[in-house]
């Protein structure tokens, strides 16, 4: 069984049904959208059958551990998904399959297309295999919304970070990678929506920074050094690269 987690301020009404009827049309076992308590009960009226979870109210990832956590234990394969995103239909069959093929393999991860807020295509994130590699040293190109792990892998590691407000999906994955294999799908399993309203978009910076304290958290102690030096240049990379494809969405978006 598959268990999708939602987690939500219950402020898109658009937007999150649009995201619910795509886990629906993917017949998913388990949906639980986590949101603050005063909105819990429209949200259940809204979308009948659908789990509702209480935001604990202790940050993100907080939200996405508790959501995970709700599941019964034969939800065995989980992710989440931000209010305003969507899976595409038959992309999570197909990451689901990757997994069941092999026991090793502890996180299977597809394409996600980047949209505006108009569902208009902006790019493809094609996630290429050497993303893998690529997360431990520079920026992040294993998309979120198109991946599923292992529910069991997820507790092992201990779940997400709780102390970080941005990074902590390339935390998961850092720690995921030490204990099993990933697969690449080549299919596109989700699309993200890119606006300035996004959490990593709109706080970039901080984004920036607290990904580069993560993967410089992973690097032997003989290479601190060298990576505090190398993660200073790669910090600046990123944020700029992250201005251009904004500025390039915006572009796209007024054509």
């Amino acid at each position: 069984m598959i268990g999708i987690v939602v987690p939500t301020l219950g402020t898109r009404v658009a937007a999150l049904t649009k995201c619910i009827q795509s886990l629906q049309s993917n017949n998913l076992s388990r949906v639980c959208i986590v949101a603050p308590a005063h909105v819990s009960d429209e949200i259940a009226i809204r979308y009948p059958g659908v789990q509702i979870v209480a935001d604990p109210r202790r940050g993100l990832a907080a939200a996405i551990n508790e959501g995970i956590q709700t599941f019964p234990r034969e939800v065995r394969y989980v992710n989440w998904l931000g209010d305003d995103d969507q899976l595409v239909d038959g992309g999570l069959a197909q990451l689901y399959q990757a997994l069941e093929n092999d026991p090793s393999r502890v996180l299977a991860y597809g394409m996600c297309e980047y949209v505006n807020s108009k569902g208009t295509r902006l790019f493809l994130n094609r996630s290429a295999k050497w993303s893998e590699v690529l997360m431990r040293f520079g920026p992040q190109l294993v998309s979120q919304p198109a991946m599923l792990f292992r529910r069991e892998n997820f507790d092992a590691v201990g779940g997400l970070d709780e102390s970080l407000s941005y990074a902590f999906d390339l935390d998961l994955l850092l720690k995921l990678h030490q204990i099993g294999n990933f697969v690449r799908v080549p299919t596109i399993a989700a699309r993200y929506s890119w606006h300035e309203e996004a959490l990593t978009v709109a706080s970039r910076r901080n984004s920036v920074i607290e990904a580069s304290k993560v993967r410089t958290g992973y690097v032997p102690q003989k290479l601190k050094f060298p990576a505090r030096i190398w993660e200073f240049v790669m910090r600046r990379m990123i944020f700029s690269a992250g201005r251009m494809l904004s500025a390039f969405a915006e572009r796209k978006s007024q054509s």
